[in-house]
């Protein structure tokens, strides 16, 4: 059989949109589990808080036990997580940004393949998601949200646990 048979032709855009199909799912699944993860760093980052706070209004109401050691062992803990948290935020970038260049690059050749079969355009997604993102999206939205989620928020939070550890450090000295 010769390569530009229409029926190998029709058996491999089946199954390249299938693939894509599925690469796709995945795609929208790891983001998802990546703001579940997001969302459970947070709200431990504030439990944290809460505790060191609550262990520093308790040794102030005149307590015998020194409230410093266990509120530095609560910042060097926020720490800990803070800086995994902006970790984990580049490696899932670098992970996401990955799979969405072999999803574009299967996605042109599905679209290639769809226009020698049927004749008519394909109709593209993932590789126009960004191109459509930027042109209707402001700068400072594209810009901002992705810079705050992923740099300023962890390693905003890991200065903060890093005062309190240094504060606590020095006063319980």
């Amino acid at each position: 059989m010769d390569a530009s048979d229409p029926t190998l032709d029709r058996q491999r855009l089946e199954a390249l949109t299938v693939e894509l199909h599925h690469l796709g799912n995945i795609q929208v699944t790891a983001e998802h589990q990546y703001i579940q993860r997001t969302n459970m760093i947070i709200t431990l980052e504030g439990l944290l808080a809460v505790a060191a706070g609550t262990l520093l209004s308790v040794g102030r109401e005149g307590s015998v036990i020194s409230p410093w050691r266990p509120v530095e062992l609560c910042a060097a803990l926020g720490l800990t997580i803070s800086f995994t948290w902006y970790f984990l935020e580049q490696r899932n970038l670098l992970y996401f940004k990955s799979r969405e260049r072999v999803i574009r690059a299967l996605e042109m050749e599905v679209a290639s393949l769809f226009q020698s079969v049927y004749n008519e355009p394909f109709p593209r997604f993932w590789s126009r998601v960004g191109e459509l993102a930027n042109r209707h999206t402001p700068w400072q939205q594209r810009v901002s949200a992705q810079m705050l989620q992923r740099t300023i928020l962890p390693l905003s939070t890991a200065i903060v646990w890093l005062i309190i550890l240094v504060q606590s450090i020095r006063i319980g000295s």
